[in-house]
């Protein structure tokens, strides 16, 4: 049934039960998940003149495969068993592209993903918006 499951975790750790999800579907399908980790960016302004200069730095300054790699192996994962990516951007932009890029069947988030850094917004709401293929929220 599912060939390419999607799931964006963050180092947070609130993807923790959504990675599991996916490994039991994926398990279950003989399928492999894509875990993608998403270095999400911030916007930081700066007024040195009369007009406002907006520019986006990177949440985190290390390397986003090495945070993902560390979430892995926390969680007991053997390395082989899960395809990695990883990206920097906008959180909720970066899903659907990588999940369309990867012609994924399902992508399995948890519903706090970036919690606070989402302020108003739900990236799991937007995801589940705009996405492609199914989305599976975990709580």
């Amino acid at each position: 049934m599912y060939h390419k499951i999607v799931v964006p975790v963050d180092s947070a750790g609130h993807s923790k039960n959504a990675l599991i999800h996916a490994i039991k579907l994926a398990q279950q399908t003989s399928s492999k998940p894509m875990v993608i980790y998403i270095n999400p960016i911030i916007p930081l302004y700066l007024n040195f003149g009369l007009v406002p200069v907006r520019k986006y730095v990177p949440l985190e300054n290390s390397d986003a495969l090495d945070i993902l790699k560390d979430i892995i192996a926390d969680m007991g994962i053997p390395p082989d068993a899960i395809d990695r990516r990883a990206a920097t951007g906008d959180p909720t932009t970066l899903i659907i592209k990588i999940a369309a890029e990867e012609r994924a069947d399902l992508i399995v988030m948890d519903n706090k993903l970036f919690g606070r850094l989402a302020g108003f917004r739900n990236i799991s709401n937007s995801v589940i918006k705009h996405a492609t293929c199914p989305v599976l929220v975990v709580k």
